[in-house]
Formats: structure tokens, sequence, C-alpha cells
């Protein structure tokens, strides 16, 4: 690949001609009166011609060789990355935290740079390589393939034992007390144990039960033993943790307690955490020691990061945010709606995107189903409430066609898990169908020929949608009443199972774990099991999918999970409106990205290690 830079060159050729006439003197007899001839000079004007020359710099290529799962050789080439430079990128919430065993681990935006986990998902199948899967949510490894990060391998030999084998030659960043020393399996084995003990921890929230001891049994090997009984596949669901789970520093641990404290962070990542302003910025720099290569040159060795700095800002406002990517004061946003989209597109249109489904957005509202004396117990009314909605004519007009109509709960681009609208059966085609004649003759023949009213407890900012099948209800007899809340308050209604009737949902997409929204745990409903729905299918295909003789068959793991996708639609658990897609918006100068999002479970930044900064680029360009 060549770059041009043109410039140019004054050259020119001075021609001067002098035309002369001399006289000689003549003897004659009488006096001569010579008239003295003029002569003129000739001057031929000044040619000065323009030649443009082009000076042609060599822009180092290097190729891309990936090999699909069924085989197929994606070959490519990129250029050669370099170094330096600063990324900086737009976070749309209010914290960012520091030690995800006391937050949140979707907010805890600091660990994804500076901690690491011992699983993670292969991002070269993503969009820049293989283009296998999206990337584009929360928990997408669970239903494709996980790869080893800081464990270079794992085995179960029962169903209730992990081991991992961790690899070698990887430091910590070079903070006290740690001191770049390398990290060990006891450092492992302590970050495990403690976020199975400590009880803010998500992990010790929902899967300390399974779990006996964290062990490590020598320098790079940690067995993971889990309750012997038939119920508790050890095995498979440590897999479901281990790349949620941060690994930090023993030593750092028992000295500080946490790192509730920014400064005391310390990790194996790409990036060092230098400075953080409370509901402003945080700054990282690059970790001089770090042990990864870029996976898609496996053979250049190219070390990572490539980046100097990456630098998060806080902004919650939308129009700052969309300004800051606009005018380069930013480098990537994500969460774009289609209408901002679509402006950026116009006034930025040499900005790279890529779009996806969105992960968390309005999927619908869900119905209980375990109260008999509720209209929505009885699936008839249920499936009247899908088909009196126009489902294409939302995607179409509040979406501005930039939706699906089928996209829940599994999402186009989950290979071996989603149901194409064709593929789908007839029962659940005709859900999706506008029909409000036939929705207003299975409410009578569940015995309300006139209707019935209803509430929906939903937070602010779903009552827009919601205010749309509200009226499209009222057609056919049913009168709903919103039942606005703070989405804090919603969420605690929800979860203790407290709403009256229905409630609106935004749960995310479905994959083949995240089923479990819809299943009972030891007899009764999840907290995330909003429509209250006890359905031993779905609960059996779900245990089947931990079963330890699955472990390594992803292929069954996908089916279970159609199958129970297929089964939640059938039955009409919650009405799911269509999917949208979100945008993410990165600037030209950024380089080595595809638009990989969340590439580990909660990991949503993974892809910055591997960014690079074309640095000339930008200058030419002017930013």
């Amino acid at each position: 690949m060549k770059r041009k830079i043109g410039w140019l060159i004054l050259s020119g050729l001075m021609v001067l001609s002098l035309v002369l006439a001399s006289c000689a003197p003549a003897v004659v007899e009488e006096e001569e009166v010579v008239e003295e001839e003029v002569v003129e000079e000739v001057v031929e004007e000044e040619v000065v011609e323009e030649v443009v020359e082009e000076v042609v710099e060599e822009v180092e290529m290097v190729t891309m060789r990936l090999t699909k799962l069924d085989g197929t050789v994606v070959t490519k080439e990129e250029e050669k990355p370099r170094y330096g430079g600063t990324i900086t990128w737009i976070h749309d919430g209010v914290t960012i935290g520091f030690d995800d065993i006391h937050t949140t681990q979707y907010t805890a935006l600091a660990n994804m740079l500076v901690n690491e986990e011992l699983l993670t998902g292969d991002i070269t199948r993503g969009p820049r390589g293989t283009g296998e899967v999206p990337y584009a949510w929360s928990g997408v490894t669970k239903w494709h393939i996980e790869i080893p990060f800081l464990a270079e391998s794992w085995e179960s030999p029962d169903p209730n034992t992990l081991v991992f084998r961790i690899r070698k030659g990887v430091h910590f960043q070079n903070k006290p007390p740690t001191m770049g020393r390398e990290m060990t399996a006891e450092d492992v084995a302590y970050s495990i144990e403690r976020a199975l003990t400590v009880p803010t921890s998500y992990v010790a929230r929902n899967y300390s039960k399974w779990f006996v001891s964290a062990e490590a049994t020598d320098k790079y090997t940690v067995v993971v033993k889990g309750l012997d009984t038939p119920e508790v596949r050890t095995g498979t669901a440590a897999i479901y943790i281990c790349d949620m789970l941060s690994i930090f520093p023993k030593d750092a641990l028992e000295e500080f307690g946490d790192f509730g404290d920014w400064r005391k962070l310390i990790g194996t990542g790409a990036f060092v955490l230098t400075d953080y302003v409370p509901g402003s910025s945080a700054t990282f720099d690059r970790h001089p020691n770090y042990w990864r290569t870029d996976p898609f040159f496996p053979e250049e060795e190219l070390q990572l990061p490539y980046a100097d700095r990456v630098k998060i800002l806080i902004v919650l406002d939308k129009t700052t945010r969309l300004a800051a990517l606009r005018t380069g004061r930013a480098d990537w946003c994500y969460k774009i709606k289609w209408e901002d989209a679509t402006t950026l597109m116009r006034t930025n249109p040499e900005w790279n995107y890529f779009k996806a489904l969105a992960y968390w957005s309005e999927t619908g509202v869900s119905f209980r189903v375990d109260k008999p004396e509720l209209p929505t117990y009885d699936k008839n009314v249920r499936r009247a409430l899908w088909m009196a909605v126009d489902h294409q004519t939302i995607a179409d007009t509040y979406f501005g066609g930039d939706a699906v109509v089928h996209g829940w709960p599994a999402a186009p681009g989950m290979p071996g898990v989603y149901t194409p609208f064709e593929e789908l059966p007839e029962e659940i085609k005709e859900n999706y169908s506008y029909d409000p004649v036939e929705a207003k003759r299975l409410l009578a023949e569940a015995g309300y020929p006139d209707g019935f009213k209803c509430k929906i407890l939903t937070p602010a900012d779903e009552v827009d949608l919601l205010s749309v099948v509200v009226a499209y209800w009222d057609d056919i007899g049913v009168t709903a009443e919103l039942d606005v809340r703070e989405d804090a308050v919603v969420t605690s209604i929800t979860r203790a199972a407290q709403h009256e009737d229905m409630c609106a949902n935004t749960g995310s997409l479905g994959t083949v774990y995240k089923m479990w929204m819809h299943i009972c745990v030891d007899g009764k409903p999840g907290s995330l099991n909003t429509a209250q729905a006890c359905d031993p299918y779905l609960n059996e295909r779900f245990g089947k999918m931990f079963e330890w003789e699955n472990l390594d068959k992803p292929e069954v793991r996908n089916q279970l999970a159609k199958e129970n996708a297929l089964r939640i639609l059938e039955q009409c658990y919650q009405l799911a409106l269509p999917k949208q897609y979100e945008y993410i918006f990165w600037s030209p100068w950024i380089k080595g990205y595809g638009g990989s999002w969340a590439v580990g479970y909660h990991n949503r930044i993974a892809a910055v290690n591997l960014m690079w900064v074309d640095q000339e680029l930008r200058k030419e360009m002017g930013y």
C-alpha cells in the first residue's frame, strides 16, 4: 500500500531571442540620407510550467490469516500497526468502578482495562476477523466460543472439578506492593475465593452455593472443587464465571483489603490507571511489560498495546457526546440510536461505524402467568395482546425502519441459536401478525369479550414506546395504565415479584446461558423471571446446558437454547416488540478495529487493547 503526498514544484525555462539588424556604411557621391532602421527586440514570454510531482510513502502491510470454525481460511491485509497516540472513549454512565467485587461488573470499566480474566471471547472471530460473531452483546461468549486467556488451558476431569493451568510469564503492573512480579496460581485462587465469599460480589450472590474451594496446587495450577451432587455441575458452572472474574494480586488485596481507592488498583492488563477525576474522566497509560501479542497477526509477534494512553470521558448529555465525536475530540462512541446515527453519517461521512441489535433496549411487556385470577394467566389472552400490536409498523415508524420484528429472545447473528422468521412455527408467526379481529376472538374465547383493565409498571424511558402499545390494546378493549416509577424502584419491585400484573421488560438478548431469565431456581422463579413462569420444559433444557457431558459441546448447548427460545415465544410469556439497532462510531484514524463491543462476559472495551492511532492521518485531516 502506498500513501501519496503531493506538492507543487515550480520549474521553468527562459527563452530569449533577439533579432538584430546592422547597417554597413555606403560610399556615394552625393550626401545620402540614411534613415535609421528601427530594430525591435522580440522577447518571447517566459513560459512557466506547473509540474505536480508525487512523493510516495510506502505503508507497510501485514497479512491476517484466520481459520473459521468450519475450516475456511480468511485472508486479509491491513496496515501494520504503529505505536503511540491517545484513544479517547466516551462513557455515558455516572460511575467508573475499580473493584468489581463491590459494584456491578458492567460498570467496573477500570477493571476492564487494568485487570483480566481466565477466559475470554475469541476476538479474531469478530467483525474485523472471520465475521462469525458480532461480539455486540454482553455474555456473547457463552453461546459461541471461549479461549484461554490468563489461563493457558483448562480441563474438567470429573463433573465437580475444574483445573486451570495458569499462563507463565504474565506480570502485574509495576505498582506497590506487587512491583511488577509474575502472576501465579496463588493470585488466581485468592481472587476466585474472594469472589465467592464477599457478600457484595455478583458471583457470590448467584453461584457460591455451587462451589467448595479454589486451591493453588502448585505455582501454575488452580483446582476448583464443587458440591458432589447430581444437580450441581461445577465444571460447567466454573466455566460460566471464569470470564467474568477479574484476577487481582493477592499481596495487594491482603494489604489494601479492596481497590475502592483507584490509586491502588493493580492488574495484569494492557493499561495502568494513572488518573481519575470523579464524574469527569479516567486516564490509563500503557503497561510497558504487558504479556500479550496481537492475536490477528501471530507470526508478527506484535507486542500489545499500541496506544500510549486511553482516556475515558464521562459525558451524560447525549448532545455533548455526539458533538465530541463529530469534532474529533473523542475517537469512539457506542450505543448511538438510528436518529443520531443518520445525522453522523451525513456530517461525518468519513467516520467508521458498525451496527448491531441493541443489547439492552425496549423489549416489550412481561405478563405474570403465576396468578389464575389474572387475565394473562390464559395463553389465549397473551396471544391476543401480541396480535393486537402492529409489529411491522412499529419497526418501520417508531424505529425508522432500523429494527427487526423478530429479534428476541435470541437475536440474528447467534448461529445455532437464532431461528429466522421464515423458519418459525406457524403459531409463532401468527403472533407477529397484526390481526385485531382475531385478537378480539381470542379474548372472547378466554372469557373477556369486553376486554379488561391492567397496569404496566415501567421506568420513564419506556413510556413513549409503551404508549404506542397501550393505544393498540385500546382498540381491542384492553385498557392499560402506565405506572411510571424510577428505574431503581422498578427493579426493586420486579425482582421481589411485587408488580401487579405486567411490567416493562428491557431484558437482554438471549444467549445460551441468558435463558435463566425464564427459569425457576430451587422450585421458584428467579429474580429476573418477571413473568414468574415455572416451565418444566425450560428448566429441563437449561439444566442440560450445565451437564458435564456437554461441557465441550457448544453445538448441543446451542440447540438446547434454540429450543428454549422457541418455547418462550410459543408461550408468549412476554410481548416481544421489534428490536432496534444501535451503532458504534469511531474516527478514521483509529485502526485495528471492526466494531466489537463486549468480547468478554462484561468486558465492553477489551478491543481498545488492539486499536492503534494513525497519528499522521489525524494531522492530515486537521484534527
